[in-house]
């Protein structure tokens, strides 16, 4: 199918399976009307991005012909040539012979998706006509989305954050007790005239310049409405929903599903902050009260807490006595039932239908089968450019050796295991039986390392025994690598001694060498040991003031015991002040309800009206029972009694009598005077002095040995 055919079965497919899919949400919503509306709302969220994506799952999953469209009778290929194609020769796999190419008809104009006209031009056909309308439509539709979008941005751009302290203690416990984890900014301006939320990216919440004057329970209310929207990015999907509407906006049941997912958002919202806590009551009036304030003014991209055309049903639905149950398990089988038909009416093709059903004629199934094929394979051995003389056989081509083998890497050098890098760090080092010493000294880098039972002489500067299996080994870094490893023999000590790797007679200059390298380091580390031992002072002290900063966190700890029970005398406080709240907020909406009944007509909204009245009436009464129940004085006395046995002052006198018996200034002095007395950098620096002539002549010695070969 080619052309207009092609356009119009890819935009009736395209209907039929958007058909299918809200069909199947709009009969799922139908049974589910009077669950959970939670659960209408995750149906129709999903519904909405299903919708989204298929265009594009149309195009990507597999496909299964479904036979939908009227039949055809006229195909394109009855339009290719009468004659079948030649028979190949013998000769053609001759380098003489030339392939010709197949002559193929032209294919009609009128199978074209845009047939051209004498002059060049392409006519408007029907279904070009309808794509333009189609795209016309989509084109206001985003637009206005964009619109929409742009001034709630504007609108925020221009309000002013709360930065009420009341505000913001309220908002945080508010977002907590929610679960939202997403930093929404709340915002206000004068012109909002009503609390909404906007942001599909970064969330905002909106509010009128009145709203610092709102009481606690209205502003618990709308806050906590915005937050539920802001954790379920329902500013995204709101989003969405409206995309959904500029595509699909010839479709009557995207209307209809878009005003019935308006609903069940806002009710599976208002669902949501009852479970939170705030009373039905309260937030029936508060949500009356506000939709009376709301001024008109142009759309923007956001969710608000109150619209007119589902005021009546919310507030029915927050007044019912018994609200339906969230059941994860019928949840989950009416998503993934939208789900599955997205996905087959995704891979739904449509075809045209054929009421015979009848084979092609053999003739044109003949011509079809004596088609040559468009890209022969070339022959797999290529015939020479002559032909070859009868009876000889042309010459094999040469056949390539196999690569020979690399060379196998030689064995490990010996002493790998004990290989000393010197310039890695500057000190001592201990590793279970080995010890590395390094030092850089006069663009020098020296190690030594040691492992096993190694017995130095008393000033370090010579090796007085090895048992077998220990070794040493000593290595100077400059501009090359002077290397030597000791290790126990038969015959006594043996030397490996090593320039780059090279290995070298082991002669009077390597003994100089080793001799300077023990002295040098032996001498390093006693200046290292002169100074440990001042830092061994110095953690003596952190060692004392630690111990008293301990003693100080004991007394603060008895502090904080103590302040804890006067903290729980004014949570008992508290509650009591929050139960006369509610004793009066329940007072206040017993009347608050009595004159929102005045004003409804429907019967049943003043019946339920009616009921909620005796419910508040009697949370009142059980209320001023449980403040008289409570019986705040006894519950204080019993705290302040536990506070007086506890005797903090007599605690606190007894650790400071500790601390000051502990005199910490006195051992602080007695410590910094075996510091001054010790005078360690004194020492090191004599014993550092002492070796620069062994630097010197261990330097000179390692310069002339860099040109030996």
């Amino acid at each position: 199918m080619t052309g207009l055919p092609i356009t119009a079965a890819g935009a009736i497919g395209l209907v039929a399976k958007a058909t299918v899919v809200l069909s199947v949400a709009l009969v799922i919503a139908w049974f589910a009307r009077r669950g959970s509306a939670k659960t209408l709302h995750l149906l129709w969220t999903t519904t909405f991005a299903v919708l989204l994506v298929l265009p594009v799952l149309s195009l990507l999953a597999p496909s299964w012909d479904l036979p939908i469209l009227p039949a055809r009778t006229t195909a394109i290929e009855r339009h290719l040539p009468d004659k079948p194609a030649s028979e190949p020769s013998a000769t053609a796999d001759r380098p003489t012979s030339r392939r010709q190419p197949n002559p193929v008809a032209p294919v009609p104009t009128r199978y074209l998706p845009f047939a051209q006209r004498g002059d060049g031009s392409i006519p408007l056909s029907p279904g070009a006509g309808v794509f333009l309308i189609w795209a016309l439509g989509c084109g206001i539709g985003l637009a206005s989305l964009g619109v929409a979008t742009l001034r709630f941005r504007r609108l925020a751009r221009g309000a002013t954050p709360i930065r009420d302290p009341d505000w913001i203690r309220s908002t945080d416990m508010l977002r907590h007790r929610a679960g939202v984890r997403d930093e929404a900014r709340i915002l206000s301006s004068a012109q909002v005239s009503t609390p909404m939320t906007g942001g599909p990216l970064r969330p905002v919440i909106l509010l009128p310049a009145s709203a610092k004057s709102w009481t606690s329970g209205r502003r618990e209310m709308v806050v906590s409405h915005e937050l539920v929207h802001v954790r379920r990015r329902d500013a995204l999907w709101r989003l969405v929903a409206g995309a959904v509407g500029a595509l699909y906006w010839f479709h009557p049941l995207t209307w209809l599903a878009s005003r019935l997912a308006a609903s069940a958002r806002e009710r599976s919202c208002d669902e949501e902050v009852l479970a939170l806590g705030v009373r039905p009551s309260a937030y029936a009036r508060h949500l009356f009260s506000l939709a009376s304030e709301i001024a008109p003014g142009p759309p923007v991209l956001s969710l608000p807490v109150v619209q007119h055309p589902h005021l009546e049903s919310r507030i029915m639905s927050i007044l019912k006595l018994h609200r339906p149950r969230f059941s994860r398990i019928r949840t989950y089988a009416a998503l993934a039932a939208v789900c599955v038909a997205g996905m087959v009416a995704a891979c739904a093709r449509p075809v045209r239908m054929d009421p015979a059903a009848s084979p092609a004629p053999q003739a044109e199934t003949a011509r079809l089968d004596e088609r040559p094929a468009e890209n022969p394979a070339p022959p797999r051995n290529p015939a020479p450019a002559s032909p070859s003389p009868p009876g000889r056989v042309p010459a094999e081509p040469p056949v390539t050796a196999p690569i020979a083998a690399a060379p196998a890497v030689p064995e490990a050098l010996a002493f790998q295991e004990i290989e000393c890098e010197p310039g890695r760090f500057t000190g001592i080092r201990r590793e279970g039986e080995s010890t590395t010493v390094q030092v850089s000294v006069d663009g020098m880098s020296l190690c030594m390392r040691t492992s096993g039972d190694v017995v130095m002489t008393a000033d370090g500067t010579a090796v007085a025994s090895m048992d077998p299996g220990s070794w040493l080994v000593l290595a100077s870094r400059a501009e090359r690598l002077h290397r030597m490893a000791i290790t126990s023999g038969p015959s006594g000590l043996e030397y490996e001694w090593t320039i780059d790797g090279r290995s070298q007679p082991f002669d009077n200059e390597a003994r100089d060498w080793r001799n300077l390298m023990l002295t040098v380091l032996a001498r390093s580390r006693e200046a290292w040991d002169v100074r440990s031992k001042e830092g061994g002072l110095r953690r003596e002290i952190g060692s004392h003031q630690r111990h008293v900063a301990s003693l100080r966190r004991e007394i603060g700890s008895h502090e904080r015991h103590v302040g804890s029970l006067r903290r729980e005398i004014g949570g008992h406080e508290r509650h009591v002040a929050s139960l006369h709240r509610q004793m009066a907020g329940h007072e206040r909406n017993v009347a608050s309800l009595r004159r929102v009944m005045a004003r409804m007509t429907s019967a049943g909204t003043r019946e339920a009206l009616q009921v909620e009245i005796a419910r508040a009436e009697g949370e009142l009464r059980s209320t001023r029972q449980a403040i008289g129940e409570y019986d705040l004085d006894q519950q204080v006395g019993k705290i302040r009694r536990e506070i007086e046995r506890y005797e903090l002052d007599g605690k606190v006198r007894d650790i400071e009598a500790r601390i000051e018996q502990y005199d910490l200034d006195g051992r602080i002095r007695e410590i910094e005077s075996q510091i001054e007395e010790w005078d360690a950098d004194r020492r090191a620096e004599e014993i550092e002095r002492s070796i620069q002539d062994d630097v010197a002549a261990l330097r000179s010695l390692i310069h002339p040995a860099q040109h030996r070969r």
